[in-house]
């Protein structure tokens, strides 16, 4: 009997895949991508995007906080105020 040589293809590990999965899953929304394309070299508080999506303000930190549990967005305190940027 002839051996048989069997490939198997191995992908991206499960932990990369989840996270590719998670990062997409942010970016599907409409408002979390308009606010990641706001702060493509710019820094700017949750009010100041809030007035320039024109949408409510705590609408908009919900939003922020999911980009931020996603690495997607990083924070810098200044005094009272939260500003976003892009890591």
């Amino acid at each position: 009997m002839a051996a048989v040589a069997v490939r198997t293809r191995t992908g991206p590990p499960q932990p990369d895949l989840d996270q590719a999965a998670e990062v997409l899953r942010l970016l599907a929304d409409p408002t979390r991508l308009a606010i990641l394309t706001m702060l493509d070299g710019a820094e700017l508080s949750v009010g100041e995007i809030a007035d320039q999506l024109q949408r409510p303000l705590p609408a908009v930190s919900q939003h922020l906080a999911k980009l931020r549990t996603g690495r997607l967005v990083t924070t810098r305190r200044a005094g009272t105020s939260v500003y976003y940027s892009q890591p």
